[in-house]
C-alpha cells in the first residue's frame, strides 16, 4: 500500500505550539494533507499520553486509530475528496543536553514506540531522569547515547532517529553544539542508528555530500507546532500499514518499500544561511569565511547555518551521490502557492477559502502538489495554480535563503510575470495557461553515483584521565611515617584524594596488608568515592581495604558479633519517619504513666539523638541533651522509647555507635579482635565528629596506634547531631605524640570567590593562625549579587540565568529572548549548576520555577526521593512481610489493599502490642488465638483474616528477586494507577528498584540501605540536571556555577521563632551558620551568585526582608550588582551590571 507518514510533530502540550493541537485537528489535519501515518508526538507527557489513551484505539498492529464517535465528528470537517485513511503512531522529540568530551551538547532525538505499554515503560524510566509534566518535548539531562540504550533496553522494537540533525543549536551535526560524526555522539551504540532526520533547512543532495552517512536511511518530517503545518516534509511509503513493517523500510532502506521523501525547499529553512538577524545580515558561507565568522556590523558571532556545517564536513563535491539513495521531490506549501497567486498572506481568509475549495475539487494537498497530473490541476478552477505547480516540481522558482532563525521566502512568479502570463483576467474560472518552457530535470531525478570514499573511523572513546600529581604538601601527608596525624585541610584543597593517597602509600610502598585499613566517613557516597579513588591507584587490588560510613561499620560490627555469638535475633534500623512516630508513641504511653509531656515528638526526638550521641542512657544526667525540655520529661519518654525498640528488636540511626561502644565497653575480647584487625585508621572530614564518634575512634585506637584524621574546622556544621571542631583539639591532647600537617592550596574556586568567602569566616575561625586557603586559577569575575523583589521572583532570576548562562533550553528560549543562542564562555551544561538554601522548604518554590522552565533539576532529599505519601505503605509493608520493622502505616496497608480493617482496629491492635511488648510476628500469632481487649469479634476476625493474606503473599514471594517482590507488593496495594499518573510516585519507586539491585540479594541489606542514607547519598554526578539542595546537603560536593538562593537575615544566619538559647549557645550557633555559608560560598569554582529578596512569605505572612550581613562582610570590590531582567523601573543601590 502506498502511503505518506509524517512522524514528527507536537501537542498543544509542547512550548511554542498551537492551542488547537489536539489529536481531533491532527487527524483532520492529516486527511486533508493525504497523510496516512501521522506520528502523536509528545507521548512521554502525561497530559497528552491521558489523551492519547482516551482518544485513541488500537487499529493495525502498532498502529492507532481516532475512536469511532470522534472520527465521526471530524469527518463532518473534513471535504468529502479527503477522506482516507489515517492512522496514528506514538512518537516524541526528546531534548538531550548534556556534557561530552568536554562540551556541552544539544540535540534532540525523535522515538517511535509500537504500543502504550512500550510507551509507558520508557516513560518509567525517563520520568526519574527528568521534569516530563513541564513540556510537551521534554529537557533531559541524559547523553543522547545513553537515551539510545535505554530505550533499546525498555523494547528492541523502538525506532530511534536522531532530529533535524543540521539545526545549529539543538542537532546532532549542529554548529552550536553538535558532534562531527554520528560515532562521536552515539560511540558502541552507533550500529542501532538506522536513519536521519534531515531537518528543513537540508535535503538530501546536501546529506549525500557527508559519505559517513552513506547507508542510512535519510527522513523527513515536518515538526510540525501547529495542525496546518502537517507534511510541510514528509515520507512515501510502499508497505504494509504496521509498525514493524514501516520501521523495517526504513531500517532497511528498502527502496522498495521507502520510496522517498517530500522536502521543505532548503533554502526556505530557517536555518539554511550563515547571518546575524539582530543585524539583518544575511550571508552565503565563503562570505561569512572571509568575514572570519563575525557580524560585519556588530562583531558578535554569526550563527553559522546548516549550508555552511554541511560544507565543513562534506567530502563529496554537490551533484555526486551516493549508491544507495531514495527519490525526493521539493515542495511548496499549497497555501504559499495560493498566497502569491493572490498576493495576500498564507493566513488570510481567501487563501484558506481558495485551498478548501482546491481540496474539494482536486483531493488532498500533498498529492496534489507531487503527484497529480498537472492537467488536472485545471479543475481547481485557479488557473495559475497549474503553471505554479509545474515550476514548483521542476525547481523553476526563486527562494531568499532563510538564516538565524529568519524563513526564507518563495517567489514563483517574477515581478510582473504573472500579469503578463495571464492578463489581467479573474484569476477564478479561466482555460489552461500556456506551457512552461521545458524543465531543466524531472520531478525526483537521480544523477549517477560515483564511488563513495572510504568511511571515517569510528572516534575512540576518551581513556579515563590519569590521576594527577600530588603537590608538595599532599605528597609530605600521603608519606608521612605511621603514627597519630592531624591534617587540617580547607575546601578543595584534594583532602580526599590525599586520604585515598595514604592508604595506597601504605598498601604499595609500606607493605600493608588492606584488610588491616579502616577508612570511614560520614556518607555512602563519600565512602564510594574513596574507594574508586582506591581502585584507581591500585588498578588490580583483589582485597580492598574497608571503607565504610561510620553508621554502616558499626552495624557490620554489631552484626557480626551477634552471628559470633550465636544470638540468632537480627535488628533492624529504622528511618528517620519510624523515629518520630515511635517517639510520639512513646510520649503518650509515658503521659499514660503521669508525667507531663507537653513537648512536641520532633523536640523530643531530637533530646533523645542528643542524648545517645552523648553516650547517655535514659537514667543519667540529661539536663544538656533536654535543652529547654524537662529532663524528667525526656527521661521518661527516652525510656518509652527504648522500650519499643527494644521489644521490635529495632536501632535507631544513633543507637548504631550507641551500642557498639557499649559492645567495646563491655567485651574488651570484642573491642580487641577490632583493634587487632585495623592496624591503620583513617577519618575524612573529622571536623564533624559527636562525642560518641570521638569515643569509638579513641576505643579502636589506643595511644601509640596509627590513626589519621583529615578536614576543615572552618567547616564544621552539624552542631545539632553534637558535632564540635573542638575534638581536633581534644585529639592533640589524647595522642600528644600526633604530627600535624595541613593543606591550604585550592584547586577548585577561582581567588575571588576564595577571598569573598574568607571575608565571611575571617573573623570567627576556629584556628585564626592557620594559613588562609588560596588559588592560583586563572579569571574569577566578582561575587554576582541579585536583588528581587519577591522570594518567586528570585526563584525566577536564577532560573533565566541559568537558562542564558547554558545558551538556552531550546527554540522557545531564543525566540522568547530568553537566550541569544550564543555559545556561553564557560561551555555550561546542566550539571555545572547548584541552587543551595538554607530551608526546605526555600527549595520548592525554586523546583516549581523549574519545573515551569522544562529545564532538568533535581531536589536532593532523601525524604523527597523516598518517603513520599505513596511510598510509605510500599515500604511499610515490604518490612511487614520481611519481620523486620515496625508497622507505622498500617492503616495505609489496610486501606490500599481493601481489607475491610478501620484505623480504630489498627491503633488497637498496636497499643495492645506495646503493652504486651510484643514483636510483629508474635503478636501476629496471639492474635490469631486470644481475644483483644477494645476489639470486637468481626473486627478481630477481619484483622487476622488479612494477616492470613499476608501469610500468602510471604509464602508467594519466597525466591523473589527484591526488584520482583516491590512489583508484587505494588500490585497487592493496587497501586499500578499511582505509578502511572504520579510521576513523583514512579520516580521514588524507580529509586528504590534501584537501591535493591544493589542490594545483593538481601531484603535486610536492602532496608539497611535505605535507612542509612543521607541527603548527599542521593546525589548522582551522572545525572544531567541542575542540582537543587540544602546548604548541609551540599557539604563534599562542587560545581562550577552555585547560586546561594535567600540571603537574608532571619535564613542566613538561621533564626528558629521563639528559640530560647544563652549567649554561649547563641555564639556558638551563629558562629556554625557561618561556617555554613563558608561551606556553601567554597562550592562554587567559577561563578558565585548570592540572591536576596525585599519581601518574603513567612508561615503564611508577607515580611520585609532585609539581606544578610555575611554578604555585607564581603568586600564591595568582591562584589557586584547584577540585573538578571534588566529591569529599568528598578532603582539600583549602586552601579547595576547586566549579568549577561
Amino acid at each position: 500500500m502506498r502511503f505518506i507518514a509524517d512522524f514528527h510533530v507536537h501537542s498543544k502540550f509542547s512550548r511554542a505550539t498551537s492551542k488547537n493541537l489536539d489529536l481531533e485537528n491532527l487527524y483532520i489535519a492529516a486527511r486533508m494533507k493525504g497523510i496516512a501515518v501521522v506520528g502523536t508526538g509528545d507521548f512521554t507527557c502525561p497530559q497528552w499520553m491521558e489523551e492519547i489513551r482516551e482518544k485513541l484505539e488500537p487499529a493495525e498492529p502498532g498502529l492507532f486509530k481516532l475512536k469511532e464517535s470522534l472520527e465521526k465528528a471530524c469527518d463532518a470537517r473534513v471535504p468529502a475528496s479527503c477522506r482516507g485513511k489515517t492512522r496514528f503512531v506514538l512518537s516524541v522529540e526528546i531534548s538531550n543536553i548534556y556534557k561530552k568530551n568536554g562540551a556541552v551538547r544539544k540535540n534532540h532525538n525523535l522515538i517511535l514506540a509500537p504500543g502504550t505499554r512500550e510507551a509507558e515503560a520508557l516513560n518509567a524510566r525517563l520520568d526519574k531522569i527528568g521534569n516530563l509534566r513541564s513540556d510537551g518535548r521534554p529537557i533531559l539531562g541524559l547523553d543522547a547515547r545513553d537515551l539510545l540504550e535505554i530505550m533499546l533496553e525498555t523494547t528492541d522494537r523502538g525506532f530511534f532517529i536522531p532530529a533535524h540533525v543540521w539545526t545549529p543549536w539543538f542537532s546532532l551535526f549542529g554548529s552550536k553544539s553538535g558532534f562531527d560524526s554520528i560515532e562521536e555522539c552515539f560511540g558502541d551504540l552507533t550500529p542501532h542508528i538506522f536513519a536521519l532526520e534531515t531537518g528543513l533547512s537540508s535535503d538530501p543532495p546536501m546529506n549525500w555530500r557527508v559519505s559517513a552517512l552513506d547507508g542510512l536511511t535519510l527522513v523527513s518530517n515536518s515538526d510540525a507546532h501547529s495542525p496546518m503545518k502537517l507534511g510541510r516534509e514528509a515520507n512515501l511509503f510502499d508497505a504494509d500499514l504496521d509498525y514493524d513493517d514501516i520501521v523495517s523500510a526504513m531500517k532497511t532502506g528498502d527502496p522498495g518499500r521507502f520510496l522517498g521523501t517530500l522536502e521543505f525547499y532548503p533554502e526556505e529553512g530557517k536555518y539554511h544561511l550563515d547571518g546575524h538577524r539582530a543585524c539583518g545580515v544575511r550571508l552565503s558561507p565563503d562570505e561569512t569565511r572571509k568575514l572570519g565568522d563575525v557580524c560585519p556590523r556588530c562583531g558578535k558571532p554569526l550563527t553559522l547555518g546548516v549550508l555552511r556545517r554541511v560544507d565543513d564536513l562534506a567530502d563529496r563535491p554537490l551533484g555526486q551521490t551516493p549508491r544507495k539513495r531514495h527519490s525526493y521531490q521539493s515542495i511548496v506549501p499549497l497555501t504559499d502557492i495560493l498566497s502569491e497567486i493572490f498576493k495576500v498572506g498564507p493566513g488570510s481568509k481567501k487563501v484558506q477559502r481558495a485551498y478548501m475549495s482546491v481540496l474539494r475539487n482536486l483531493g488532498p494537498e500533498l498529492p496534489i502538489l507531487h503527484s497529480l497530473p498537472l492537467d488536472a490541476l485545471a479543475e481547481s478552477g485557479i488557473l495559475p495554480l497549474r503553471e505554479a505547480v509545474s515550476r514548483m516540481r521542476e525547481g523553476n522558482i526563486r527562494v531568499l535563503g532563510g538564516y538565524d532563525g529568519e524563513f526564507g521566502t518563495v517567489e514563483i512568479f517574477k515581478p510582473g510575470e504573472r500579469e503578463a502570463l495571464f492578463g489581467q483576467r479573474t484569476l477564478f474560472e479561466m482555460g489552461p495557461p500556456p506551457k512552461s518552457p521545458a524543465a531543466s530535470k524531472k520531478p525526483g531525478a537521480l544523477k549517477k553515483p560515483a564511488a563513495p570514499p572510504p568511511k571515517k573511523p569510528r572516534t575512540p572513546k576518551p581513556a579515563d584521565a590519569p590521576e594527577p600529581v600530588f603537590n608538595a604538601r599532599q605528597k609530605a601527608i600521603v608519606r608521612a611515617a605511621p603514627g597519630p596525624m592531624r591534617v587540617s585541610a580547607g575546601p578543595g584543597t584534594g583532602k580526599t584524594r590525599a586520604l585515598a593517597g595514604r592508604i595506597a602509600y601504605l598498601i604499595k610502598e609500606k607493605g600493608v596488608a588492606p584488610q588491616s585499613i579502616l577508612a570511614v566517613t560520614f556518607t555512602q557516597k563519600a565512602a564510594a568515592e574513596m574507594k574508586a579513588r582506591i581502585a584507581r591507584m591500585i588498578p588490580h587490588l583483589k582485597t580492598p581495604p574497608c571503607a565504610a560510613t561510620f553508621h554502616s561499620f558499626c552495624l557490620d560490627v554489631l552484626q557480626s558479633a551477634a552471628k559470633d555469638d550465636g544470638d540468632g535475633r537480627r535488628f533492624s534500623i529504622i528511618d528517620e519517619r519510624e523515629r518520630l512516630s515511635l517517639v510520639a508513641d512513646a510520649a503518650a504511653m509515658a503521659a499514660e504513666k503521669g508525667f507531663d509531656v507537653s513537648s512536641r515528638a520532633d523536640e523530643l526526638a531530637d533530646g533523645v539523638a542528643r542524648a545517645k550521641q552523648a553516650l547517655l542512657f535514659p537514667e543519667s544526667d540529661l539536663r544538656n541533651a533536654a535543652r529547654g525540655m524537662d529532663p524528667a520529661e525526656l527521661f521518661a519518654v527516652y525510656r518509652a522509647y527504648q522500650d519499643l525498640l527494644s521489644s521490635q528488636l529495632l536501632w535507631d540511626y544513633e543507637d548504631l555507635i550507641f551500642e557498639t561502644c557499649r559492645l567495646f565497653e563491655s567485651r574488651p575480647d570484642v573491642r580487641d579482635a577490632c583493634e587487632k584487625r585495623f592496624a591503620h585508621i583513617l577519618v575524612d572530614e573529622c571536623q564533624d565528629l559527636n562525642f560518641a564518634q570521638y569515643r569509638l575512634i579513641r576505643l579502636l585506637a589506643p595511644p601509640g596506634k596509627s590513626v589519621f584524621l583529615i578536614g576543615d574546622p572552618d567547616q564544621s556544621i552539624y552542631g545539632f547531631r553534637g558535632s564540635s571542631p573542638g575534638y581536633l583539639k581534644r585529639f592533640l591532647k589524647d595522642y600528644p605524640e600526633a604530627t600535624r600537617a595541613g593543606l591550604d592550596r585550592n584547586y577548585r574556586s577561582t581567588p575571588t570567590i576564595l577571598d569573598a568567602a574568607f571575608k565571611v569566616i575571617e573573623k570567627r575561625r576556629f584556628d585564626p593562625s592557620a594559613p588562609k586557603v588560596w588559588s592560583d586559577l586563572a579569571g574569577g569575575a566578582p561575587v554576582g549579587i541579585i536583588r528581587t523583589r519577591t522570594e518567586k521572583a528570585e526563584a525566577e532570576a536564577i532560573v533565566a540565568a541559568i537558562e542564558r548562562m547554558t545558551g538556552g533550553s531550546g527554540f522557545f528560549s531564543l525566540d522568547s529572548g530568553r537566550a541569544d543562542g550564543a555559545v556561553p564562555a564557560g561551555n555550561r551544561g546542566f550539571s555545572d549548576f547548584a541552587v543551595l538554601f538554607r530551608t526546605a522548604a526555600q527549595g520548592l518554590e525554586i523546583k516549581k520555577a523549574f519545573d515551569r522552565s522544562g529545564m532538568p533539576c533535581r531536589l536532593l532529599s532523601k525524604k523527597d526521593a523516598f518517603f513520599k505519601k505513596d511510598l510509605a505503605p510500599l515500604i511499610c509493608l515490604f518490612k511487614w512481610v520481611h519481620d523486620c520493622a515496625p508497622v507505622l502505616d498500617m492503616e495505609a496497608v489496610f486501606s490500599r489493599s481493601k481489607s475491610g480493617v478501620g484505623a480504630k482496629t489498627a491503633r488497637a491492635f498496636k497499643m495492645w502490642r506495646y503493652q504486651k511488648g510484643l514483636g510483629l510476628s508474635e503478636a501476629i500469632r496471639q492474635a490469631a488465638r486470644l481475644p483483644l481487649p477494645g476489639m470486637g469479634k468481626a473486627a478481630q476476625y477481619k484483622l487476622t483474616a488479612f494477616f492470613q493474606r499476608i501469610e500468602g503473599l510471604r509464602r508467594e514471594m519466597s525466591g523473589l528477586s527484591i526488584s520482583d517482590r516491590l512489583h508484587r507488593l505494588a500490585a497487592f496495594l493496587k497501586w499500578e494507577p499511582s505509578l502511572e499518573s504520579d510521576p513523583k510516585t514512579r520516580e521514588g519507586f524507580e529509586r528504590l528498584i534501584e537501591t535493591a539491585r544493589s542490594a545483593n540479594g538481601s531484603p535486610r541489606d536492602f532496608l539497611d540501605s535505605l535507612a542509612l542514607e543521607t541527603d548527599s547519598d542521593v546525589f548522582d554526578k551522572r545525572a544531567e540536571a541542575i542540582s537543587l539542595m540544602t546548604m548541609h546537603a551540599s557539604k563534599g560536593l562542587e560545581f562550577p556555577v552555585v547560586f546561594i538562593a535567600g540571603c537574608e537575615m532571619g535564613l542566613a544566619p538561621f533564626e528558629r521563632a521563639g528559640e530560647d538559647e544563652g549567649p554561649d549557645e547563641r555564639r556558638d550557633r551563629l558562629d556554625e551558620e557561618r561556617r555554613l555559608f563558608y561551606v556553601a560560598m567554597t562550592r562554587a569554582g567559577e561563578e558565585l551568585y548570592l540572591s536576596h529578596a525585599e519581601r518574603r512569605m513567612i508561615r503564611g505572612r508577607l515580611v520585609s526582608a532585609k539581606r544578610s550581613g555575611f554578604v555585607s562582610e564581603i568586600d564591595e570590590g568582591l562584589r557586584r550588582d547584577v540585573d538578571v531582567f534588566g529591569d529599568k523601573n528598578k532603582a539600583p543601590r549602586q552601579t547595576q551590571y547586566r549579568l549577561f
